[in-house]
């Protein structure tokens, strides 16, 4: 008589990062914008100036004081832009000690991006015809997940579109179904993602296991 054998799977992707509606966003994504100062800015360490744009993922109050404060290790002062939102703008001053002059706000509308001169900065353009010029800007943007997978599998979401998961092993809500890297986690990176898979293959193996082979 032969074996049976349980199934499960381990789905690992990526996923595509949405810009901001922004003109020249696009343009200047991954040259003059940046999501991780763990990852970029330090060629532009010594400026005098970057800004945080507190739109979209990174409007959040308390992180965009955050990435300021990261931003100011790089150059002298920060930036926080909110772009014609107010209670943005107010929440973000309210957090902010009265006593810091290195952090400000800035809640002109934006209504362009552009690459600085020989594609160094980034010149910010405001409704009112004024600009700006940074050594960068920090922003988030927000991600879909890549292809059908995760709707055909019927797993449960997170909050941010990423699969959710119970760590460490990565489990799904959907039993005998893991997930690891990009597509799992708010924190995409490829370190990241390899923790990720070691961890999901163990969990995975010893799901497996635990019914084992049936005759």
């Amino acid at each position: 008589m032969g074996q049976h054998y349980r199934q499960a799977s381990l789905t690992c992707y990526g996923c595509t990062d949405l810009p901001l509606d922004i003109k020249g966003y696009d343009e200047c994504w991954g040259r003059s914008i940046y999501h991780c100062l763990f990852c970029h800015g330090y060629e532009e360490a010594g400026k005098s100036s970057a800004g945080v744009l507190a739109v979209g993922e990174t409007s959040v109050p308390a992180g965009a004081i955050a990435l300021a404060r990261s931003t100011k290790q790089l150059t002298s002062k920060a930036v926080i832009y909110s772009s014609n939102n107010p209670a943005v703008q107010t929440a973000i001053t309210d957090l902010l000690d009265q006593n810091t002059t290195d952090i400000t706000t800035d809640d002109r509308e934006i209504i362009s991006l552009a690459l600085g001169a020989e594609g160094c900065g980034i010149t910010i353009t405001f409704a009112d015809g004024s600009s700006v010029q940074e050594a960068f800007l920090v922003h988030r943007p927000a991600t879909k997940l890549n292809g059908p997978f995760a709707e055909q599998l019927g797993v449960e979401l997170s909050p941010g579109g990423d699969i959710k998961v119970t760590p460490p092993f990565g489990a799904t809500s959907v039993k005998g179904v893991y997930a690891a890297g990009d597509c799992a986690t708010p924190m995409k990176n490829a370190m990241q993602a390899m923790q990720m898979g070691t961890f999901a293959g163990v969990g995975l193996a010893h799901d497996l296991q635990a019914e084992g082979p049936k005759m």
